[in-house]
């Protein structure tokens, strides 16, 4: 909106009026000065003495108005100051502190997708001249792209807490330093079922595609800790590593994959649903889905091969360093 900018003459200064004073002196009168307070039960009332109405509606009123000098003169405001009109923003907005100018666009209509070409674009062929020509001017992404990025690293920070609390509870459980990390092994691969997945159907990744990988990963690492926890109830009745592995991927191997199967088969309708309200659940199941079918493939063949590996480490680390390894055989009952 129009500003008016005011400026001093040189006989105004001559006469020891200053711009402050006479900037209090119109504010005074637009927007008024208290005088007094009057008590009216728990609130005080003030008391402003201003123009009447009609004359703050217009800048027309300060070509009418008398301006007091220091010496106690008056004289009018045209011998005093001169009126610049200009064109200036009616709010400053900030940031940290940083003056801030937001620019908004809306996508058409079935292109909602292609926000991420355009910050592409604006990336490669927009900002890096913009920045030359006004070095101390910077920019960032708002709006939902702010809330996403909020999102991640609060999403972060409790799954790799989370991660830490799992990985406790399982050492203390399995009395080993290195057993929970053959659980975790799957939680890639449950990222990677997601990924391809979303590439099979050809969908972006966006927030409930990773709520979706996230809850992929509870249950991967459920299937994980079935097996290795079957395998280690074998190994203390003292059975043999290849042994304990070879009867735990037999008797496991239904549990596990018909716990991963129905759950793909059940999100499966989900998946499919073409109706508006079921559009903003679809990452997350495809995530959920694809994530836990693919991460159980891996598990029923990664886990045993590692469990393997970690064994042989570990005999070859107590041969090294001369300590005995206790094994109990299994009874004939057994």
């Amino acid at each position: 909106q129009t500003e008016a900018v005011l400026s001093l003459w040189p006989s105004a200064e001559n006469m020891g009026l200053s711009l402050r004073d006479l900037g209090r002196q119109v504010r005074q009168a637009f927007y008024g000065q208290e005088v007094q307070r009057i008590p009216r039960g728990i609130d005080d009332v003030k008391v402003m003495v201003r123009y009447p109405y009609h004359d703050r509606k217009s800048f027309d009123t300060l070509n009418k108005m008398r301006v007091r000098t220091s010496n106690g003169a008056v004289i009018p405001f045209d011998s005093a100051a001169k009126i610049n009109y200009h064109p200036a923003l009616t709010t400053i907005h900030r940031t940290d502190r940083s003056r801030t100018l937001t620019v908004i666009a809306s996508f058409k209509e079935g292109k909602s997708g292609a926000i991420e070409k355009v910050k592409e674009d604006l990336s490669k062929n927009f900002f890096p001249a913009w920045q030359k020509k006004y070095h101390t001017v910077n920019h960032t992404y708002g709006g939902s792209d702010e809330g996403q990025k909020e999102f991640m690293k609060s999403l972060i920070t409790n799954f790799a807490f989370g991660l830490f609390i799992i990985y406790v509870l399982f050492a203390i459980a399995f009395k080993s330093y290195f057993k929970p990390f053959i659980i975790f092994t799957a939680l890639p691969f449950g990222y990677m079922g997601a990924i391809l997945g979303h590439l099979f159907l050809g969908l972006d990744i966006s927030i409930y595609s990773i709520m979706g990988i996230a809850a992929a990963m509870g249950v991967v690492i459920n299937d994980n800790l079935v097996l290795v926890d079957y395998i280690c109830g074998l190994r203390a009745k003292g059975y043999s590593v290849l042994q304990a592995i070879e009867i735990s991927a037999e008797e496991r191997f239904r549990p596990i994959f018909l716990t991963s199967f129905t759950t793909f088969i059940g999100l499966a309708p989900l998946m499919m649903e073409p109706s508006v309200q079921a559009q903003f659940l679809i990452p997350t199941v495809v995530s959920l889905s694809f994530g836990v079918l693919f991460a159980t493939v891996v598990t029923l063949i990664l886990v045993p091969v590692l469990y393997i590996l970690m064994s042989q480490a570990r005999d070859k680390i107590y041969h090294f360093l001369g300590w005995e390894l206790k094994q109990t055989l299994p009874t004939p009952a057994e």
